[in-house]
Order: C-alpha cells, then sequence, then structure tokens
C-alpha cells in the first residue's frame, strides 16, 4: 500500500439525514468566498442547497432545474475537492486525485449503512469485502460498540489507502486489519469467522466480462453464494446490496448454496453510470441494449433508466 498521503482539508461537504430523506449541500470557508461571494468566510460551513428525498449524491437533472445562479454555483461546489460524506454519525473524505479508481461514499453506501446499522450493533466481529472508500467499515465501528474485530479488504489498494485514512482518527478499541486478497484466494484473505459479513458489491452484469477486473459484473456475489457459509461464525449473516437488474442469478446461486434470503430494504434509483448510458462506444450501446432485456425500467425526472437497489439478509440454512 502506498505511503499516506494527507488529504486537504474538504471543500464541499455532503450531508444525508440519517432516515435518507434530506440531503444538504454545504460550502466550506474557502468556497463561501471564491464560488458564493462571501467578503470572508465562516468557519461553520453554509448550506446551500437541499435536495428532498435523494436517490443520488450528485442529482445533475434536480440541479440543473435550480434557478440558474444557485445551479451554477452547485455544479462549481461539485467540481471542487476534497468532498466529505456526512451521515448518521459518519464522514469520509474523498477526492480522485488522491485516491483514483476509488468511488466516493454513493446512495447505495448510505443505504446500505441504513440497513447495516442493527447488524453492526449486535456483532463481535465484522467483514466488509470490497471496502472501497472505507464509509461502510467506519460505519460500522462507530454503530459497533461490542465490536472486537474487523476486517476490511479490496483488490485495490487506492480503495485500502482511502479506507484506511477514514478509520485513521476513529476512536474504538478493535483490531482493525485492511487486506489486500489475490483474486483466486477462496478466504477473501480473511483469518478466522465473522458474525456479519458485509459486501456492496458490482451488482450490474454485462454480457462479457473483462480480464483485468475479477469483480466486474455478479462474478463476487457467485462467489459469496458458494464461499460465504465458510467464513461466517455460527449464528452470522451475510449482508448484500444487489440491484433488480442483477435478475434471479444471485437468489437462486444463494438458494443452491444453502442460504435463507430476507429483502430488507428497498430503493428505486436512476442508474448513473457513464460507461453503461453514455452510448457514445459500441461496447456502451451492447451494455445498455443487454440491460434493457433484463428490465430497466423506463426514465422520468431526468434520467433515462432507473432500477431498484435491494438489500439482503442472507443466513446459512
Amino acid at each position: 500500500m502506498r505511503s499516506r498521503v494527507r488529504i486537504p482539508a474538504p471543500r464541499l461537504i455532503i450531508d444525508v439525514k440519517a432516515d435518507l430523506s434530506g440531503l444538504t449541500v454545504l460550502a466550506e470557508s474557502g468556497e463561501q468566498e471564491t464560488i458564493l461571494g462571501a467578503a470572508r468566510g465562516s468557519l461553520e460551513p453554509w448550506p446551500v442547497w437541499t435536495c428532498p428525498d435523494p436517490v443520488l449524491m450528485t442529482d445533475t437533472a434536480r440541479i440543473g432545474a435550480l434557478a440558474p445562479g444557485l445551479r451554477d454555483a452547485v455544479h462549481a461546489l461539485y467540481s471542487t475537492y476534497p468532498r466529505t460524506v456526512r451521515f448518521d454519525g459518519v464522514e469520509v473524505s474523498w477526492s480522485p486525485n488522491v485516491y483514483p479508481r476509488v468511488w466516493c461514499p454513493s446512495i447505495d453506501t448510505v443505504f446500505f449503512a441504513r440497513a447495516l446499522k442493527p447488524y453492526a450493533a449486535a456483532a463481535s466481529s465484522v467483514a466488509e469485502i470490497g471496502c472501497g472508500s472505507g464509509f461502510l467499515t467506519k460505519y460500522a465501528l462507530t454503530h459497533g460498540t461490542s465490536i472486537t474485530r474487523a476486517v476490511a479488504s479490496d483488490i485495490n489498494l487506492d480503495a485500502l489507502a482511502c479506507a484506511r485514512d477514514a478509520l485513521a482518527g476513529l476512536s474504538h478499541s478493535a483490531s482493525v486489519s485492511l487486506v489486500c486478497p489475490q483474486p483466486d484466494d477462496p478466504t477473501i484473505g480473511f483469518a478466522g469467522s465473522f458474525d456479519v459479513i458485509f459486501c456492496n458489491p458490482p451488482y450490474i452484469p454485462r454480457p462479457g466480462m473483462r480480464n483485468d477486473n475479477p469483480y466486474e459484473g455478479l462474478d463476487l456475489i457467485a462467489k459469496l453464494a458458494r464461499q460465504g457459509r465458510s467464513m461466517l461464525a455460527d449464528g452470522g449473516v451475510l449482508l448484500l446490496n444487489i440491484s433488480s437488474l442483477s435478475g434471479a442469478e444471485p437468489e437462486r446461486w444463494l438458494a443452491e448454496n444453502g442460504w435463507a434470503v430476507r429483502e430488507l430494504d428497498r430503493l428505486t434509483v436512476p442508474l448513473k453510470v457513464n460507461a453503461v448510458t453514455s452510448g457514445v462506444t459500441p461496447e456502451s450501446r451492447s451494455w445498455l441494449e443487454y440491460l434493457r432485456e433484463r428490465g430497466l425500467v423506463p426514465g422520468r425526472e431526468g434520467y433515462e433508466y432507473w432500477h431498484d437497489l435491494r438489500m439482503l439478509e442472507c443466513v446459512p440454512t
């Protein structure tokens, strides 16, 4: 893993309510002056725009419908880095310049966190597969005061660096490990068993997989269906977030491998993945046509396609 890089102070804060009923964009001191025109910036962040019932962290359609001056100011704020995402007492700062190829915490991150909270509170050991920014591991430790052991894994070293920095200031007595597994490792880099394993995996299928990413499409879900039971303690649970576009395969794989599955929550959101929806390249057009056949919801409210996020509780039978 690369050496620690000091991430600058945040310029944009995205604050999401714990019940997902609202999202507020706030500007820090420097942006209060340079973007909003204040004579002197305040030490306290300024709320600039509130989006009710958010379905995206960056809702370009709703932003585009604002009054022109406010629209342009919000767009300008979103172009600044680093940004901080806050949700239910947890915050993580992120910049693509510091953590390339790492996703900023998104709407499915906080959707997952809401479902994770009671499981983390009751657990003594947790593990995250594909930790990305580290937000969910930090959230589990923040709300899981009885946790004594936590492991976060990712095949991307930049993601592990982001997770390490996110966890650096957390006051918790748990033993926390960050691991980078090999793609063919049946344990996914874990040693021992866990009360709760959680994973927000790639969930958009595609007609062909790329050789440089073994966890693209639905492959990681299939791997967890086959191997996840061996990583759980007695009475343990696997938490997954999948998409309605995933089709019937994930639940079929889970059933075939002895899992009882219960849907915990559902959220309808736009499909906003440029590599899928741009339609500019032959690959994008092929992928989009493939997903149309798998049940993309017709567009509304500024987005061409929508899908359902589904939080699943998976328990060995």
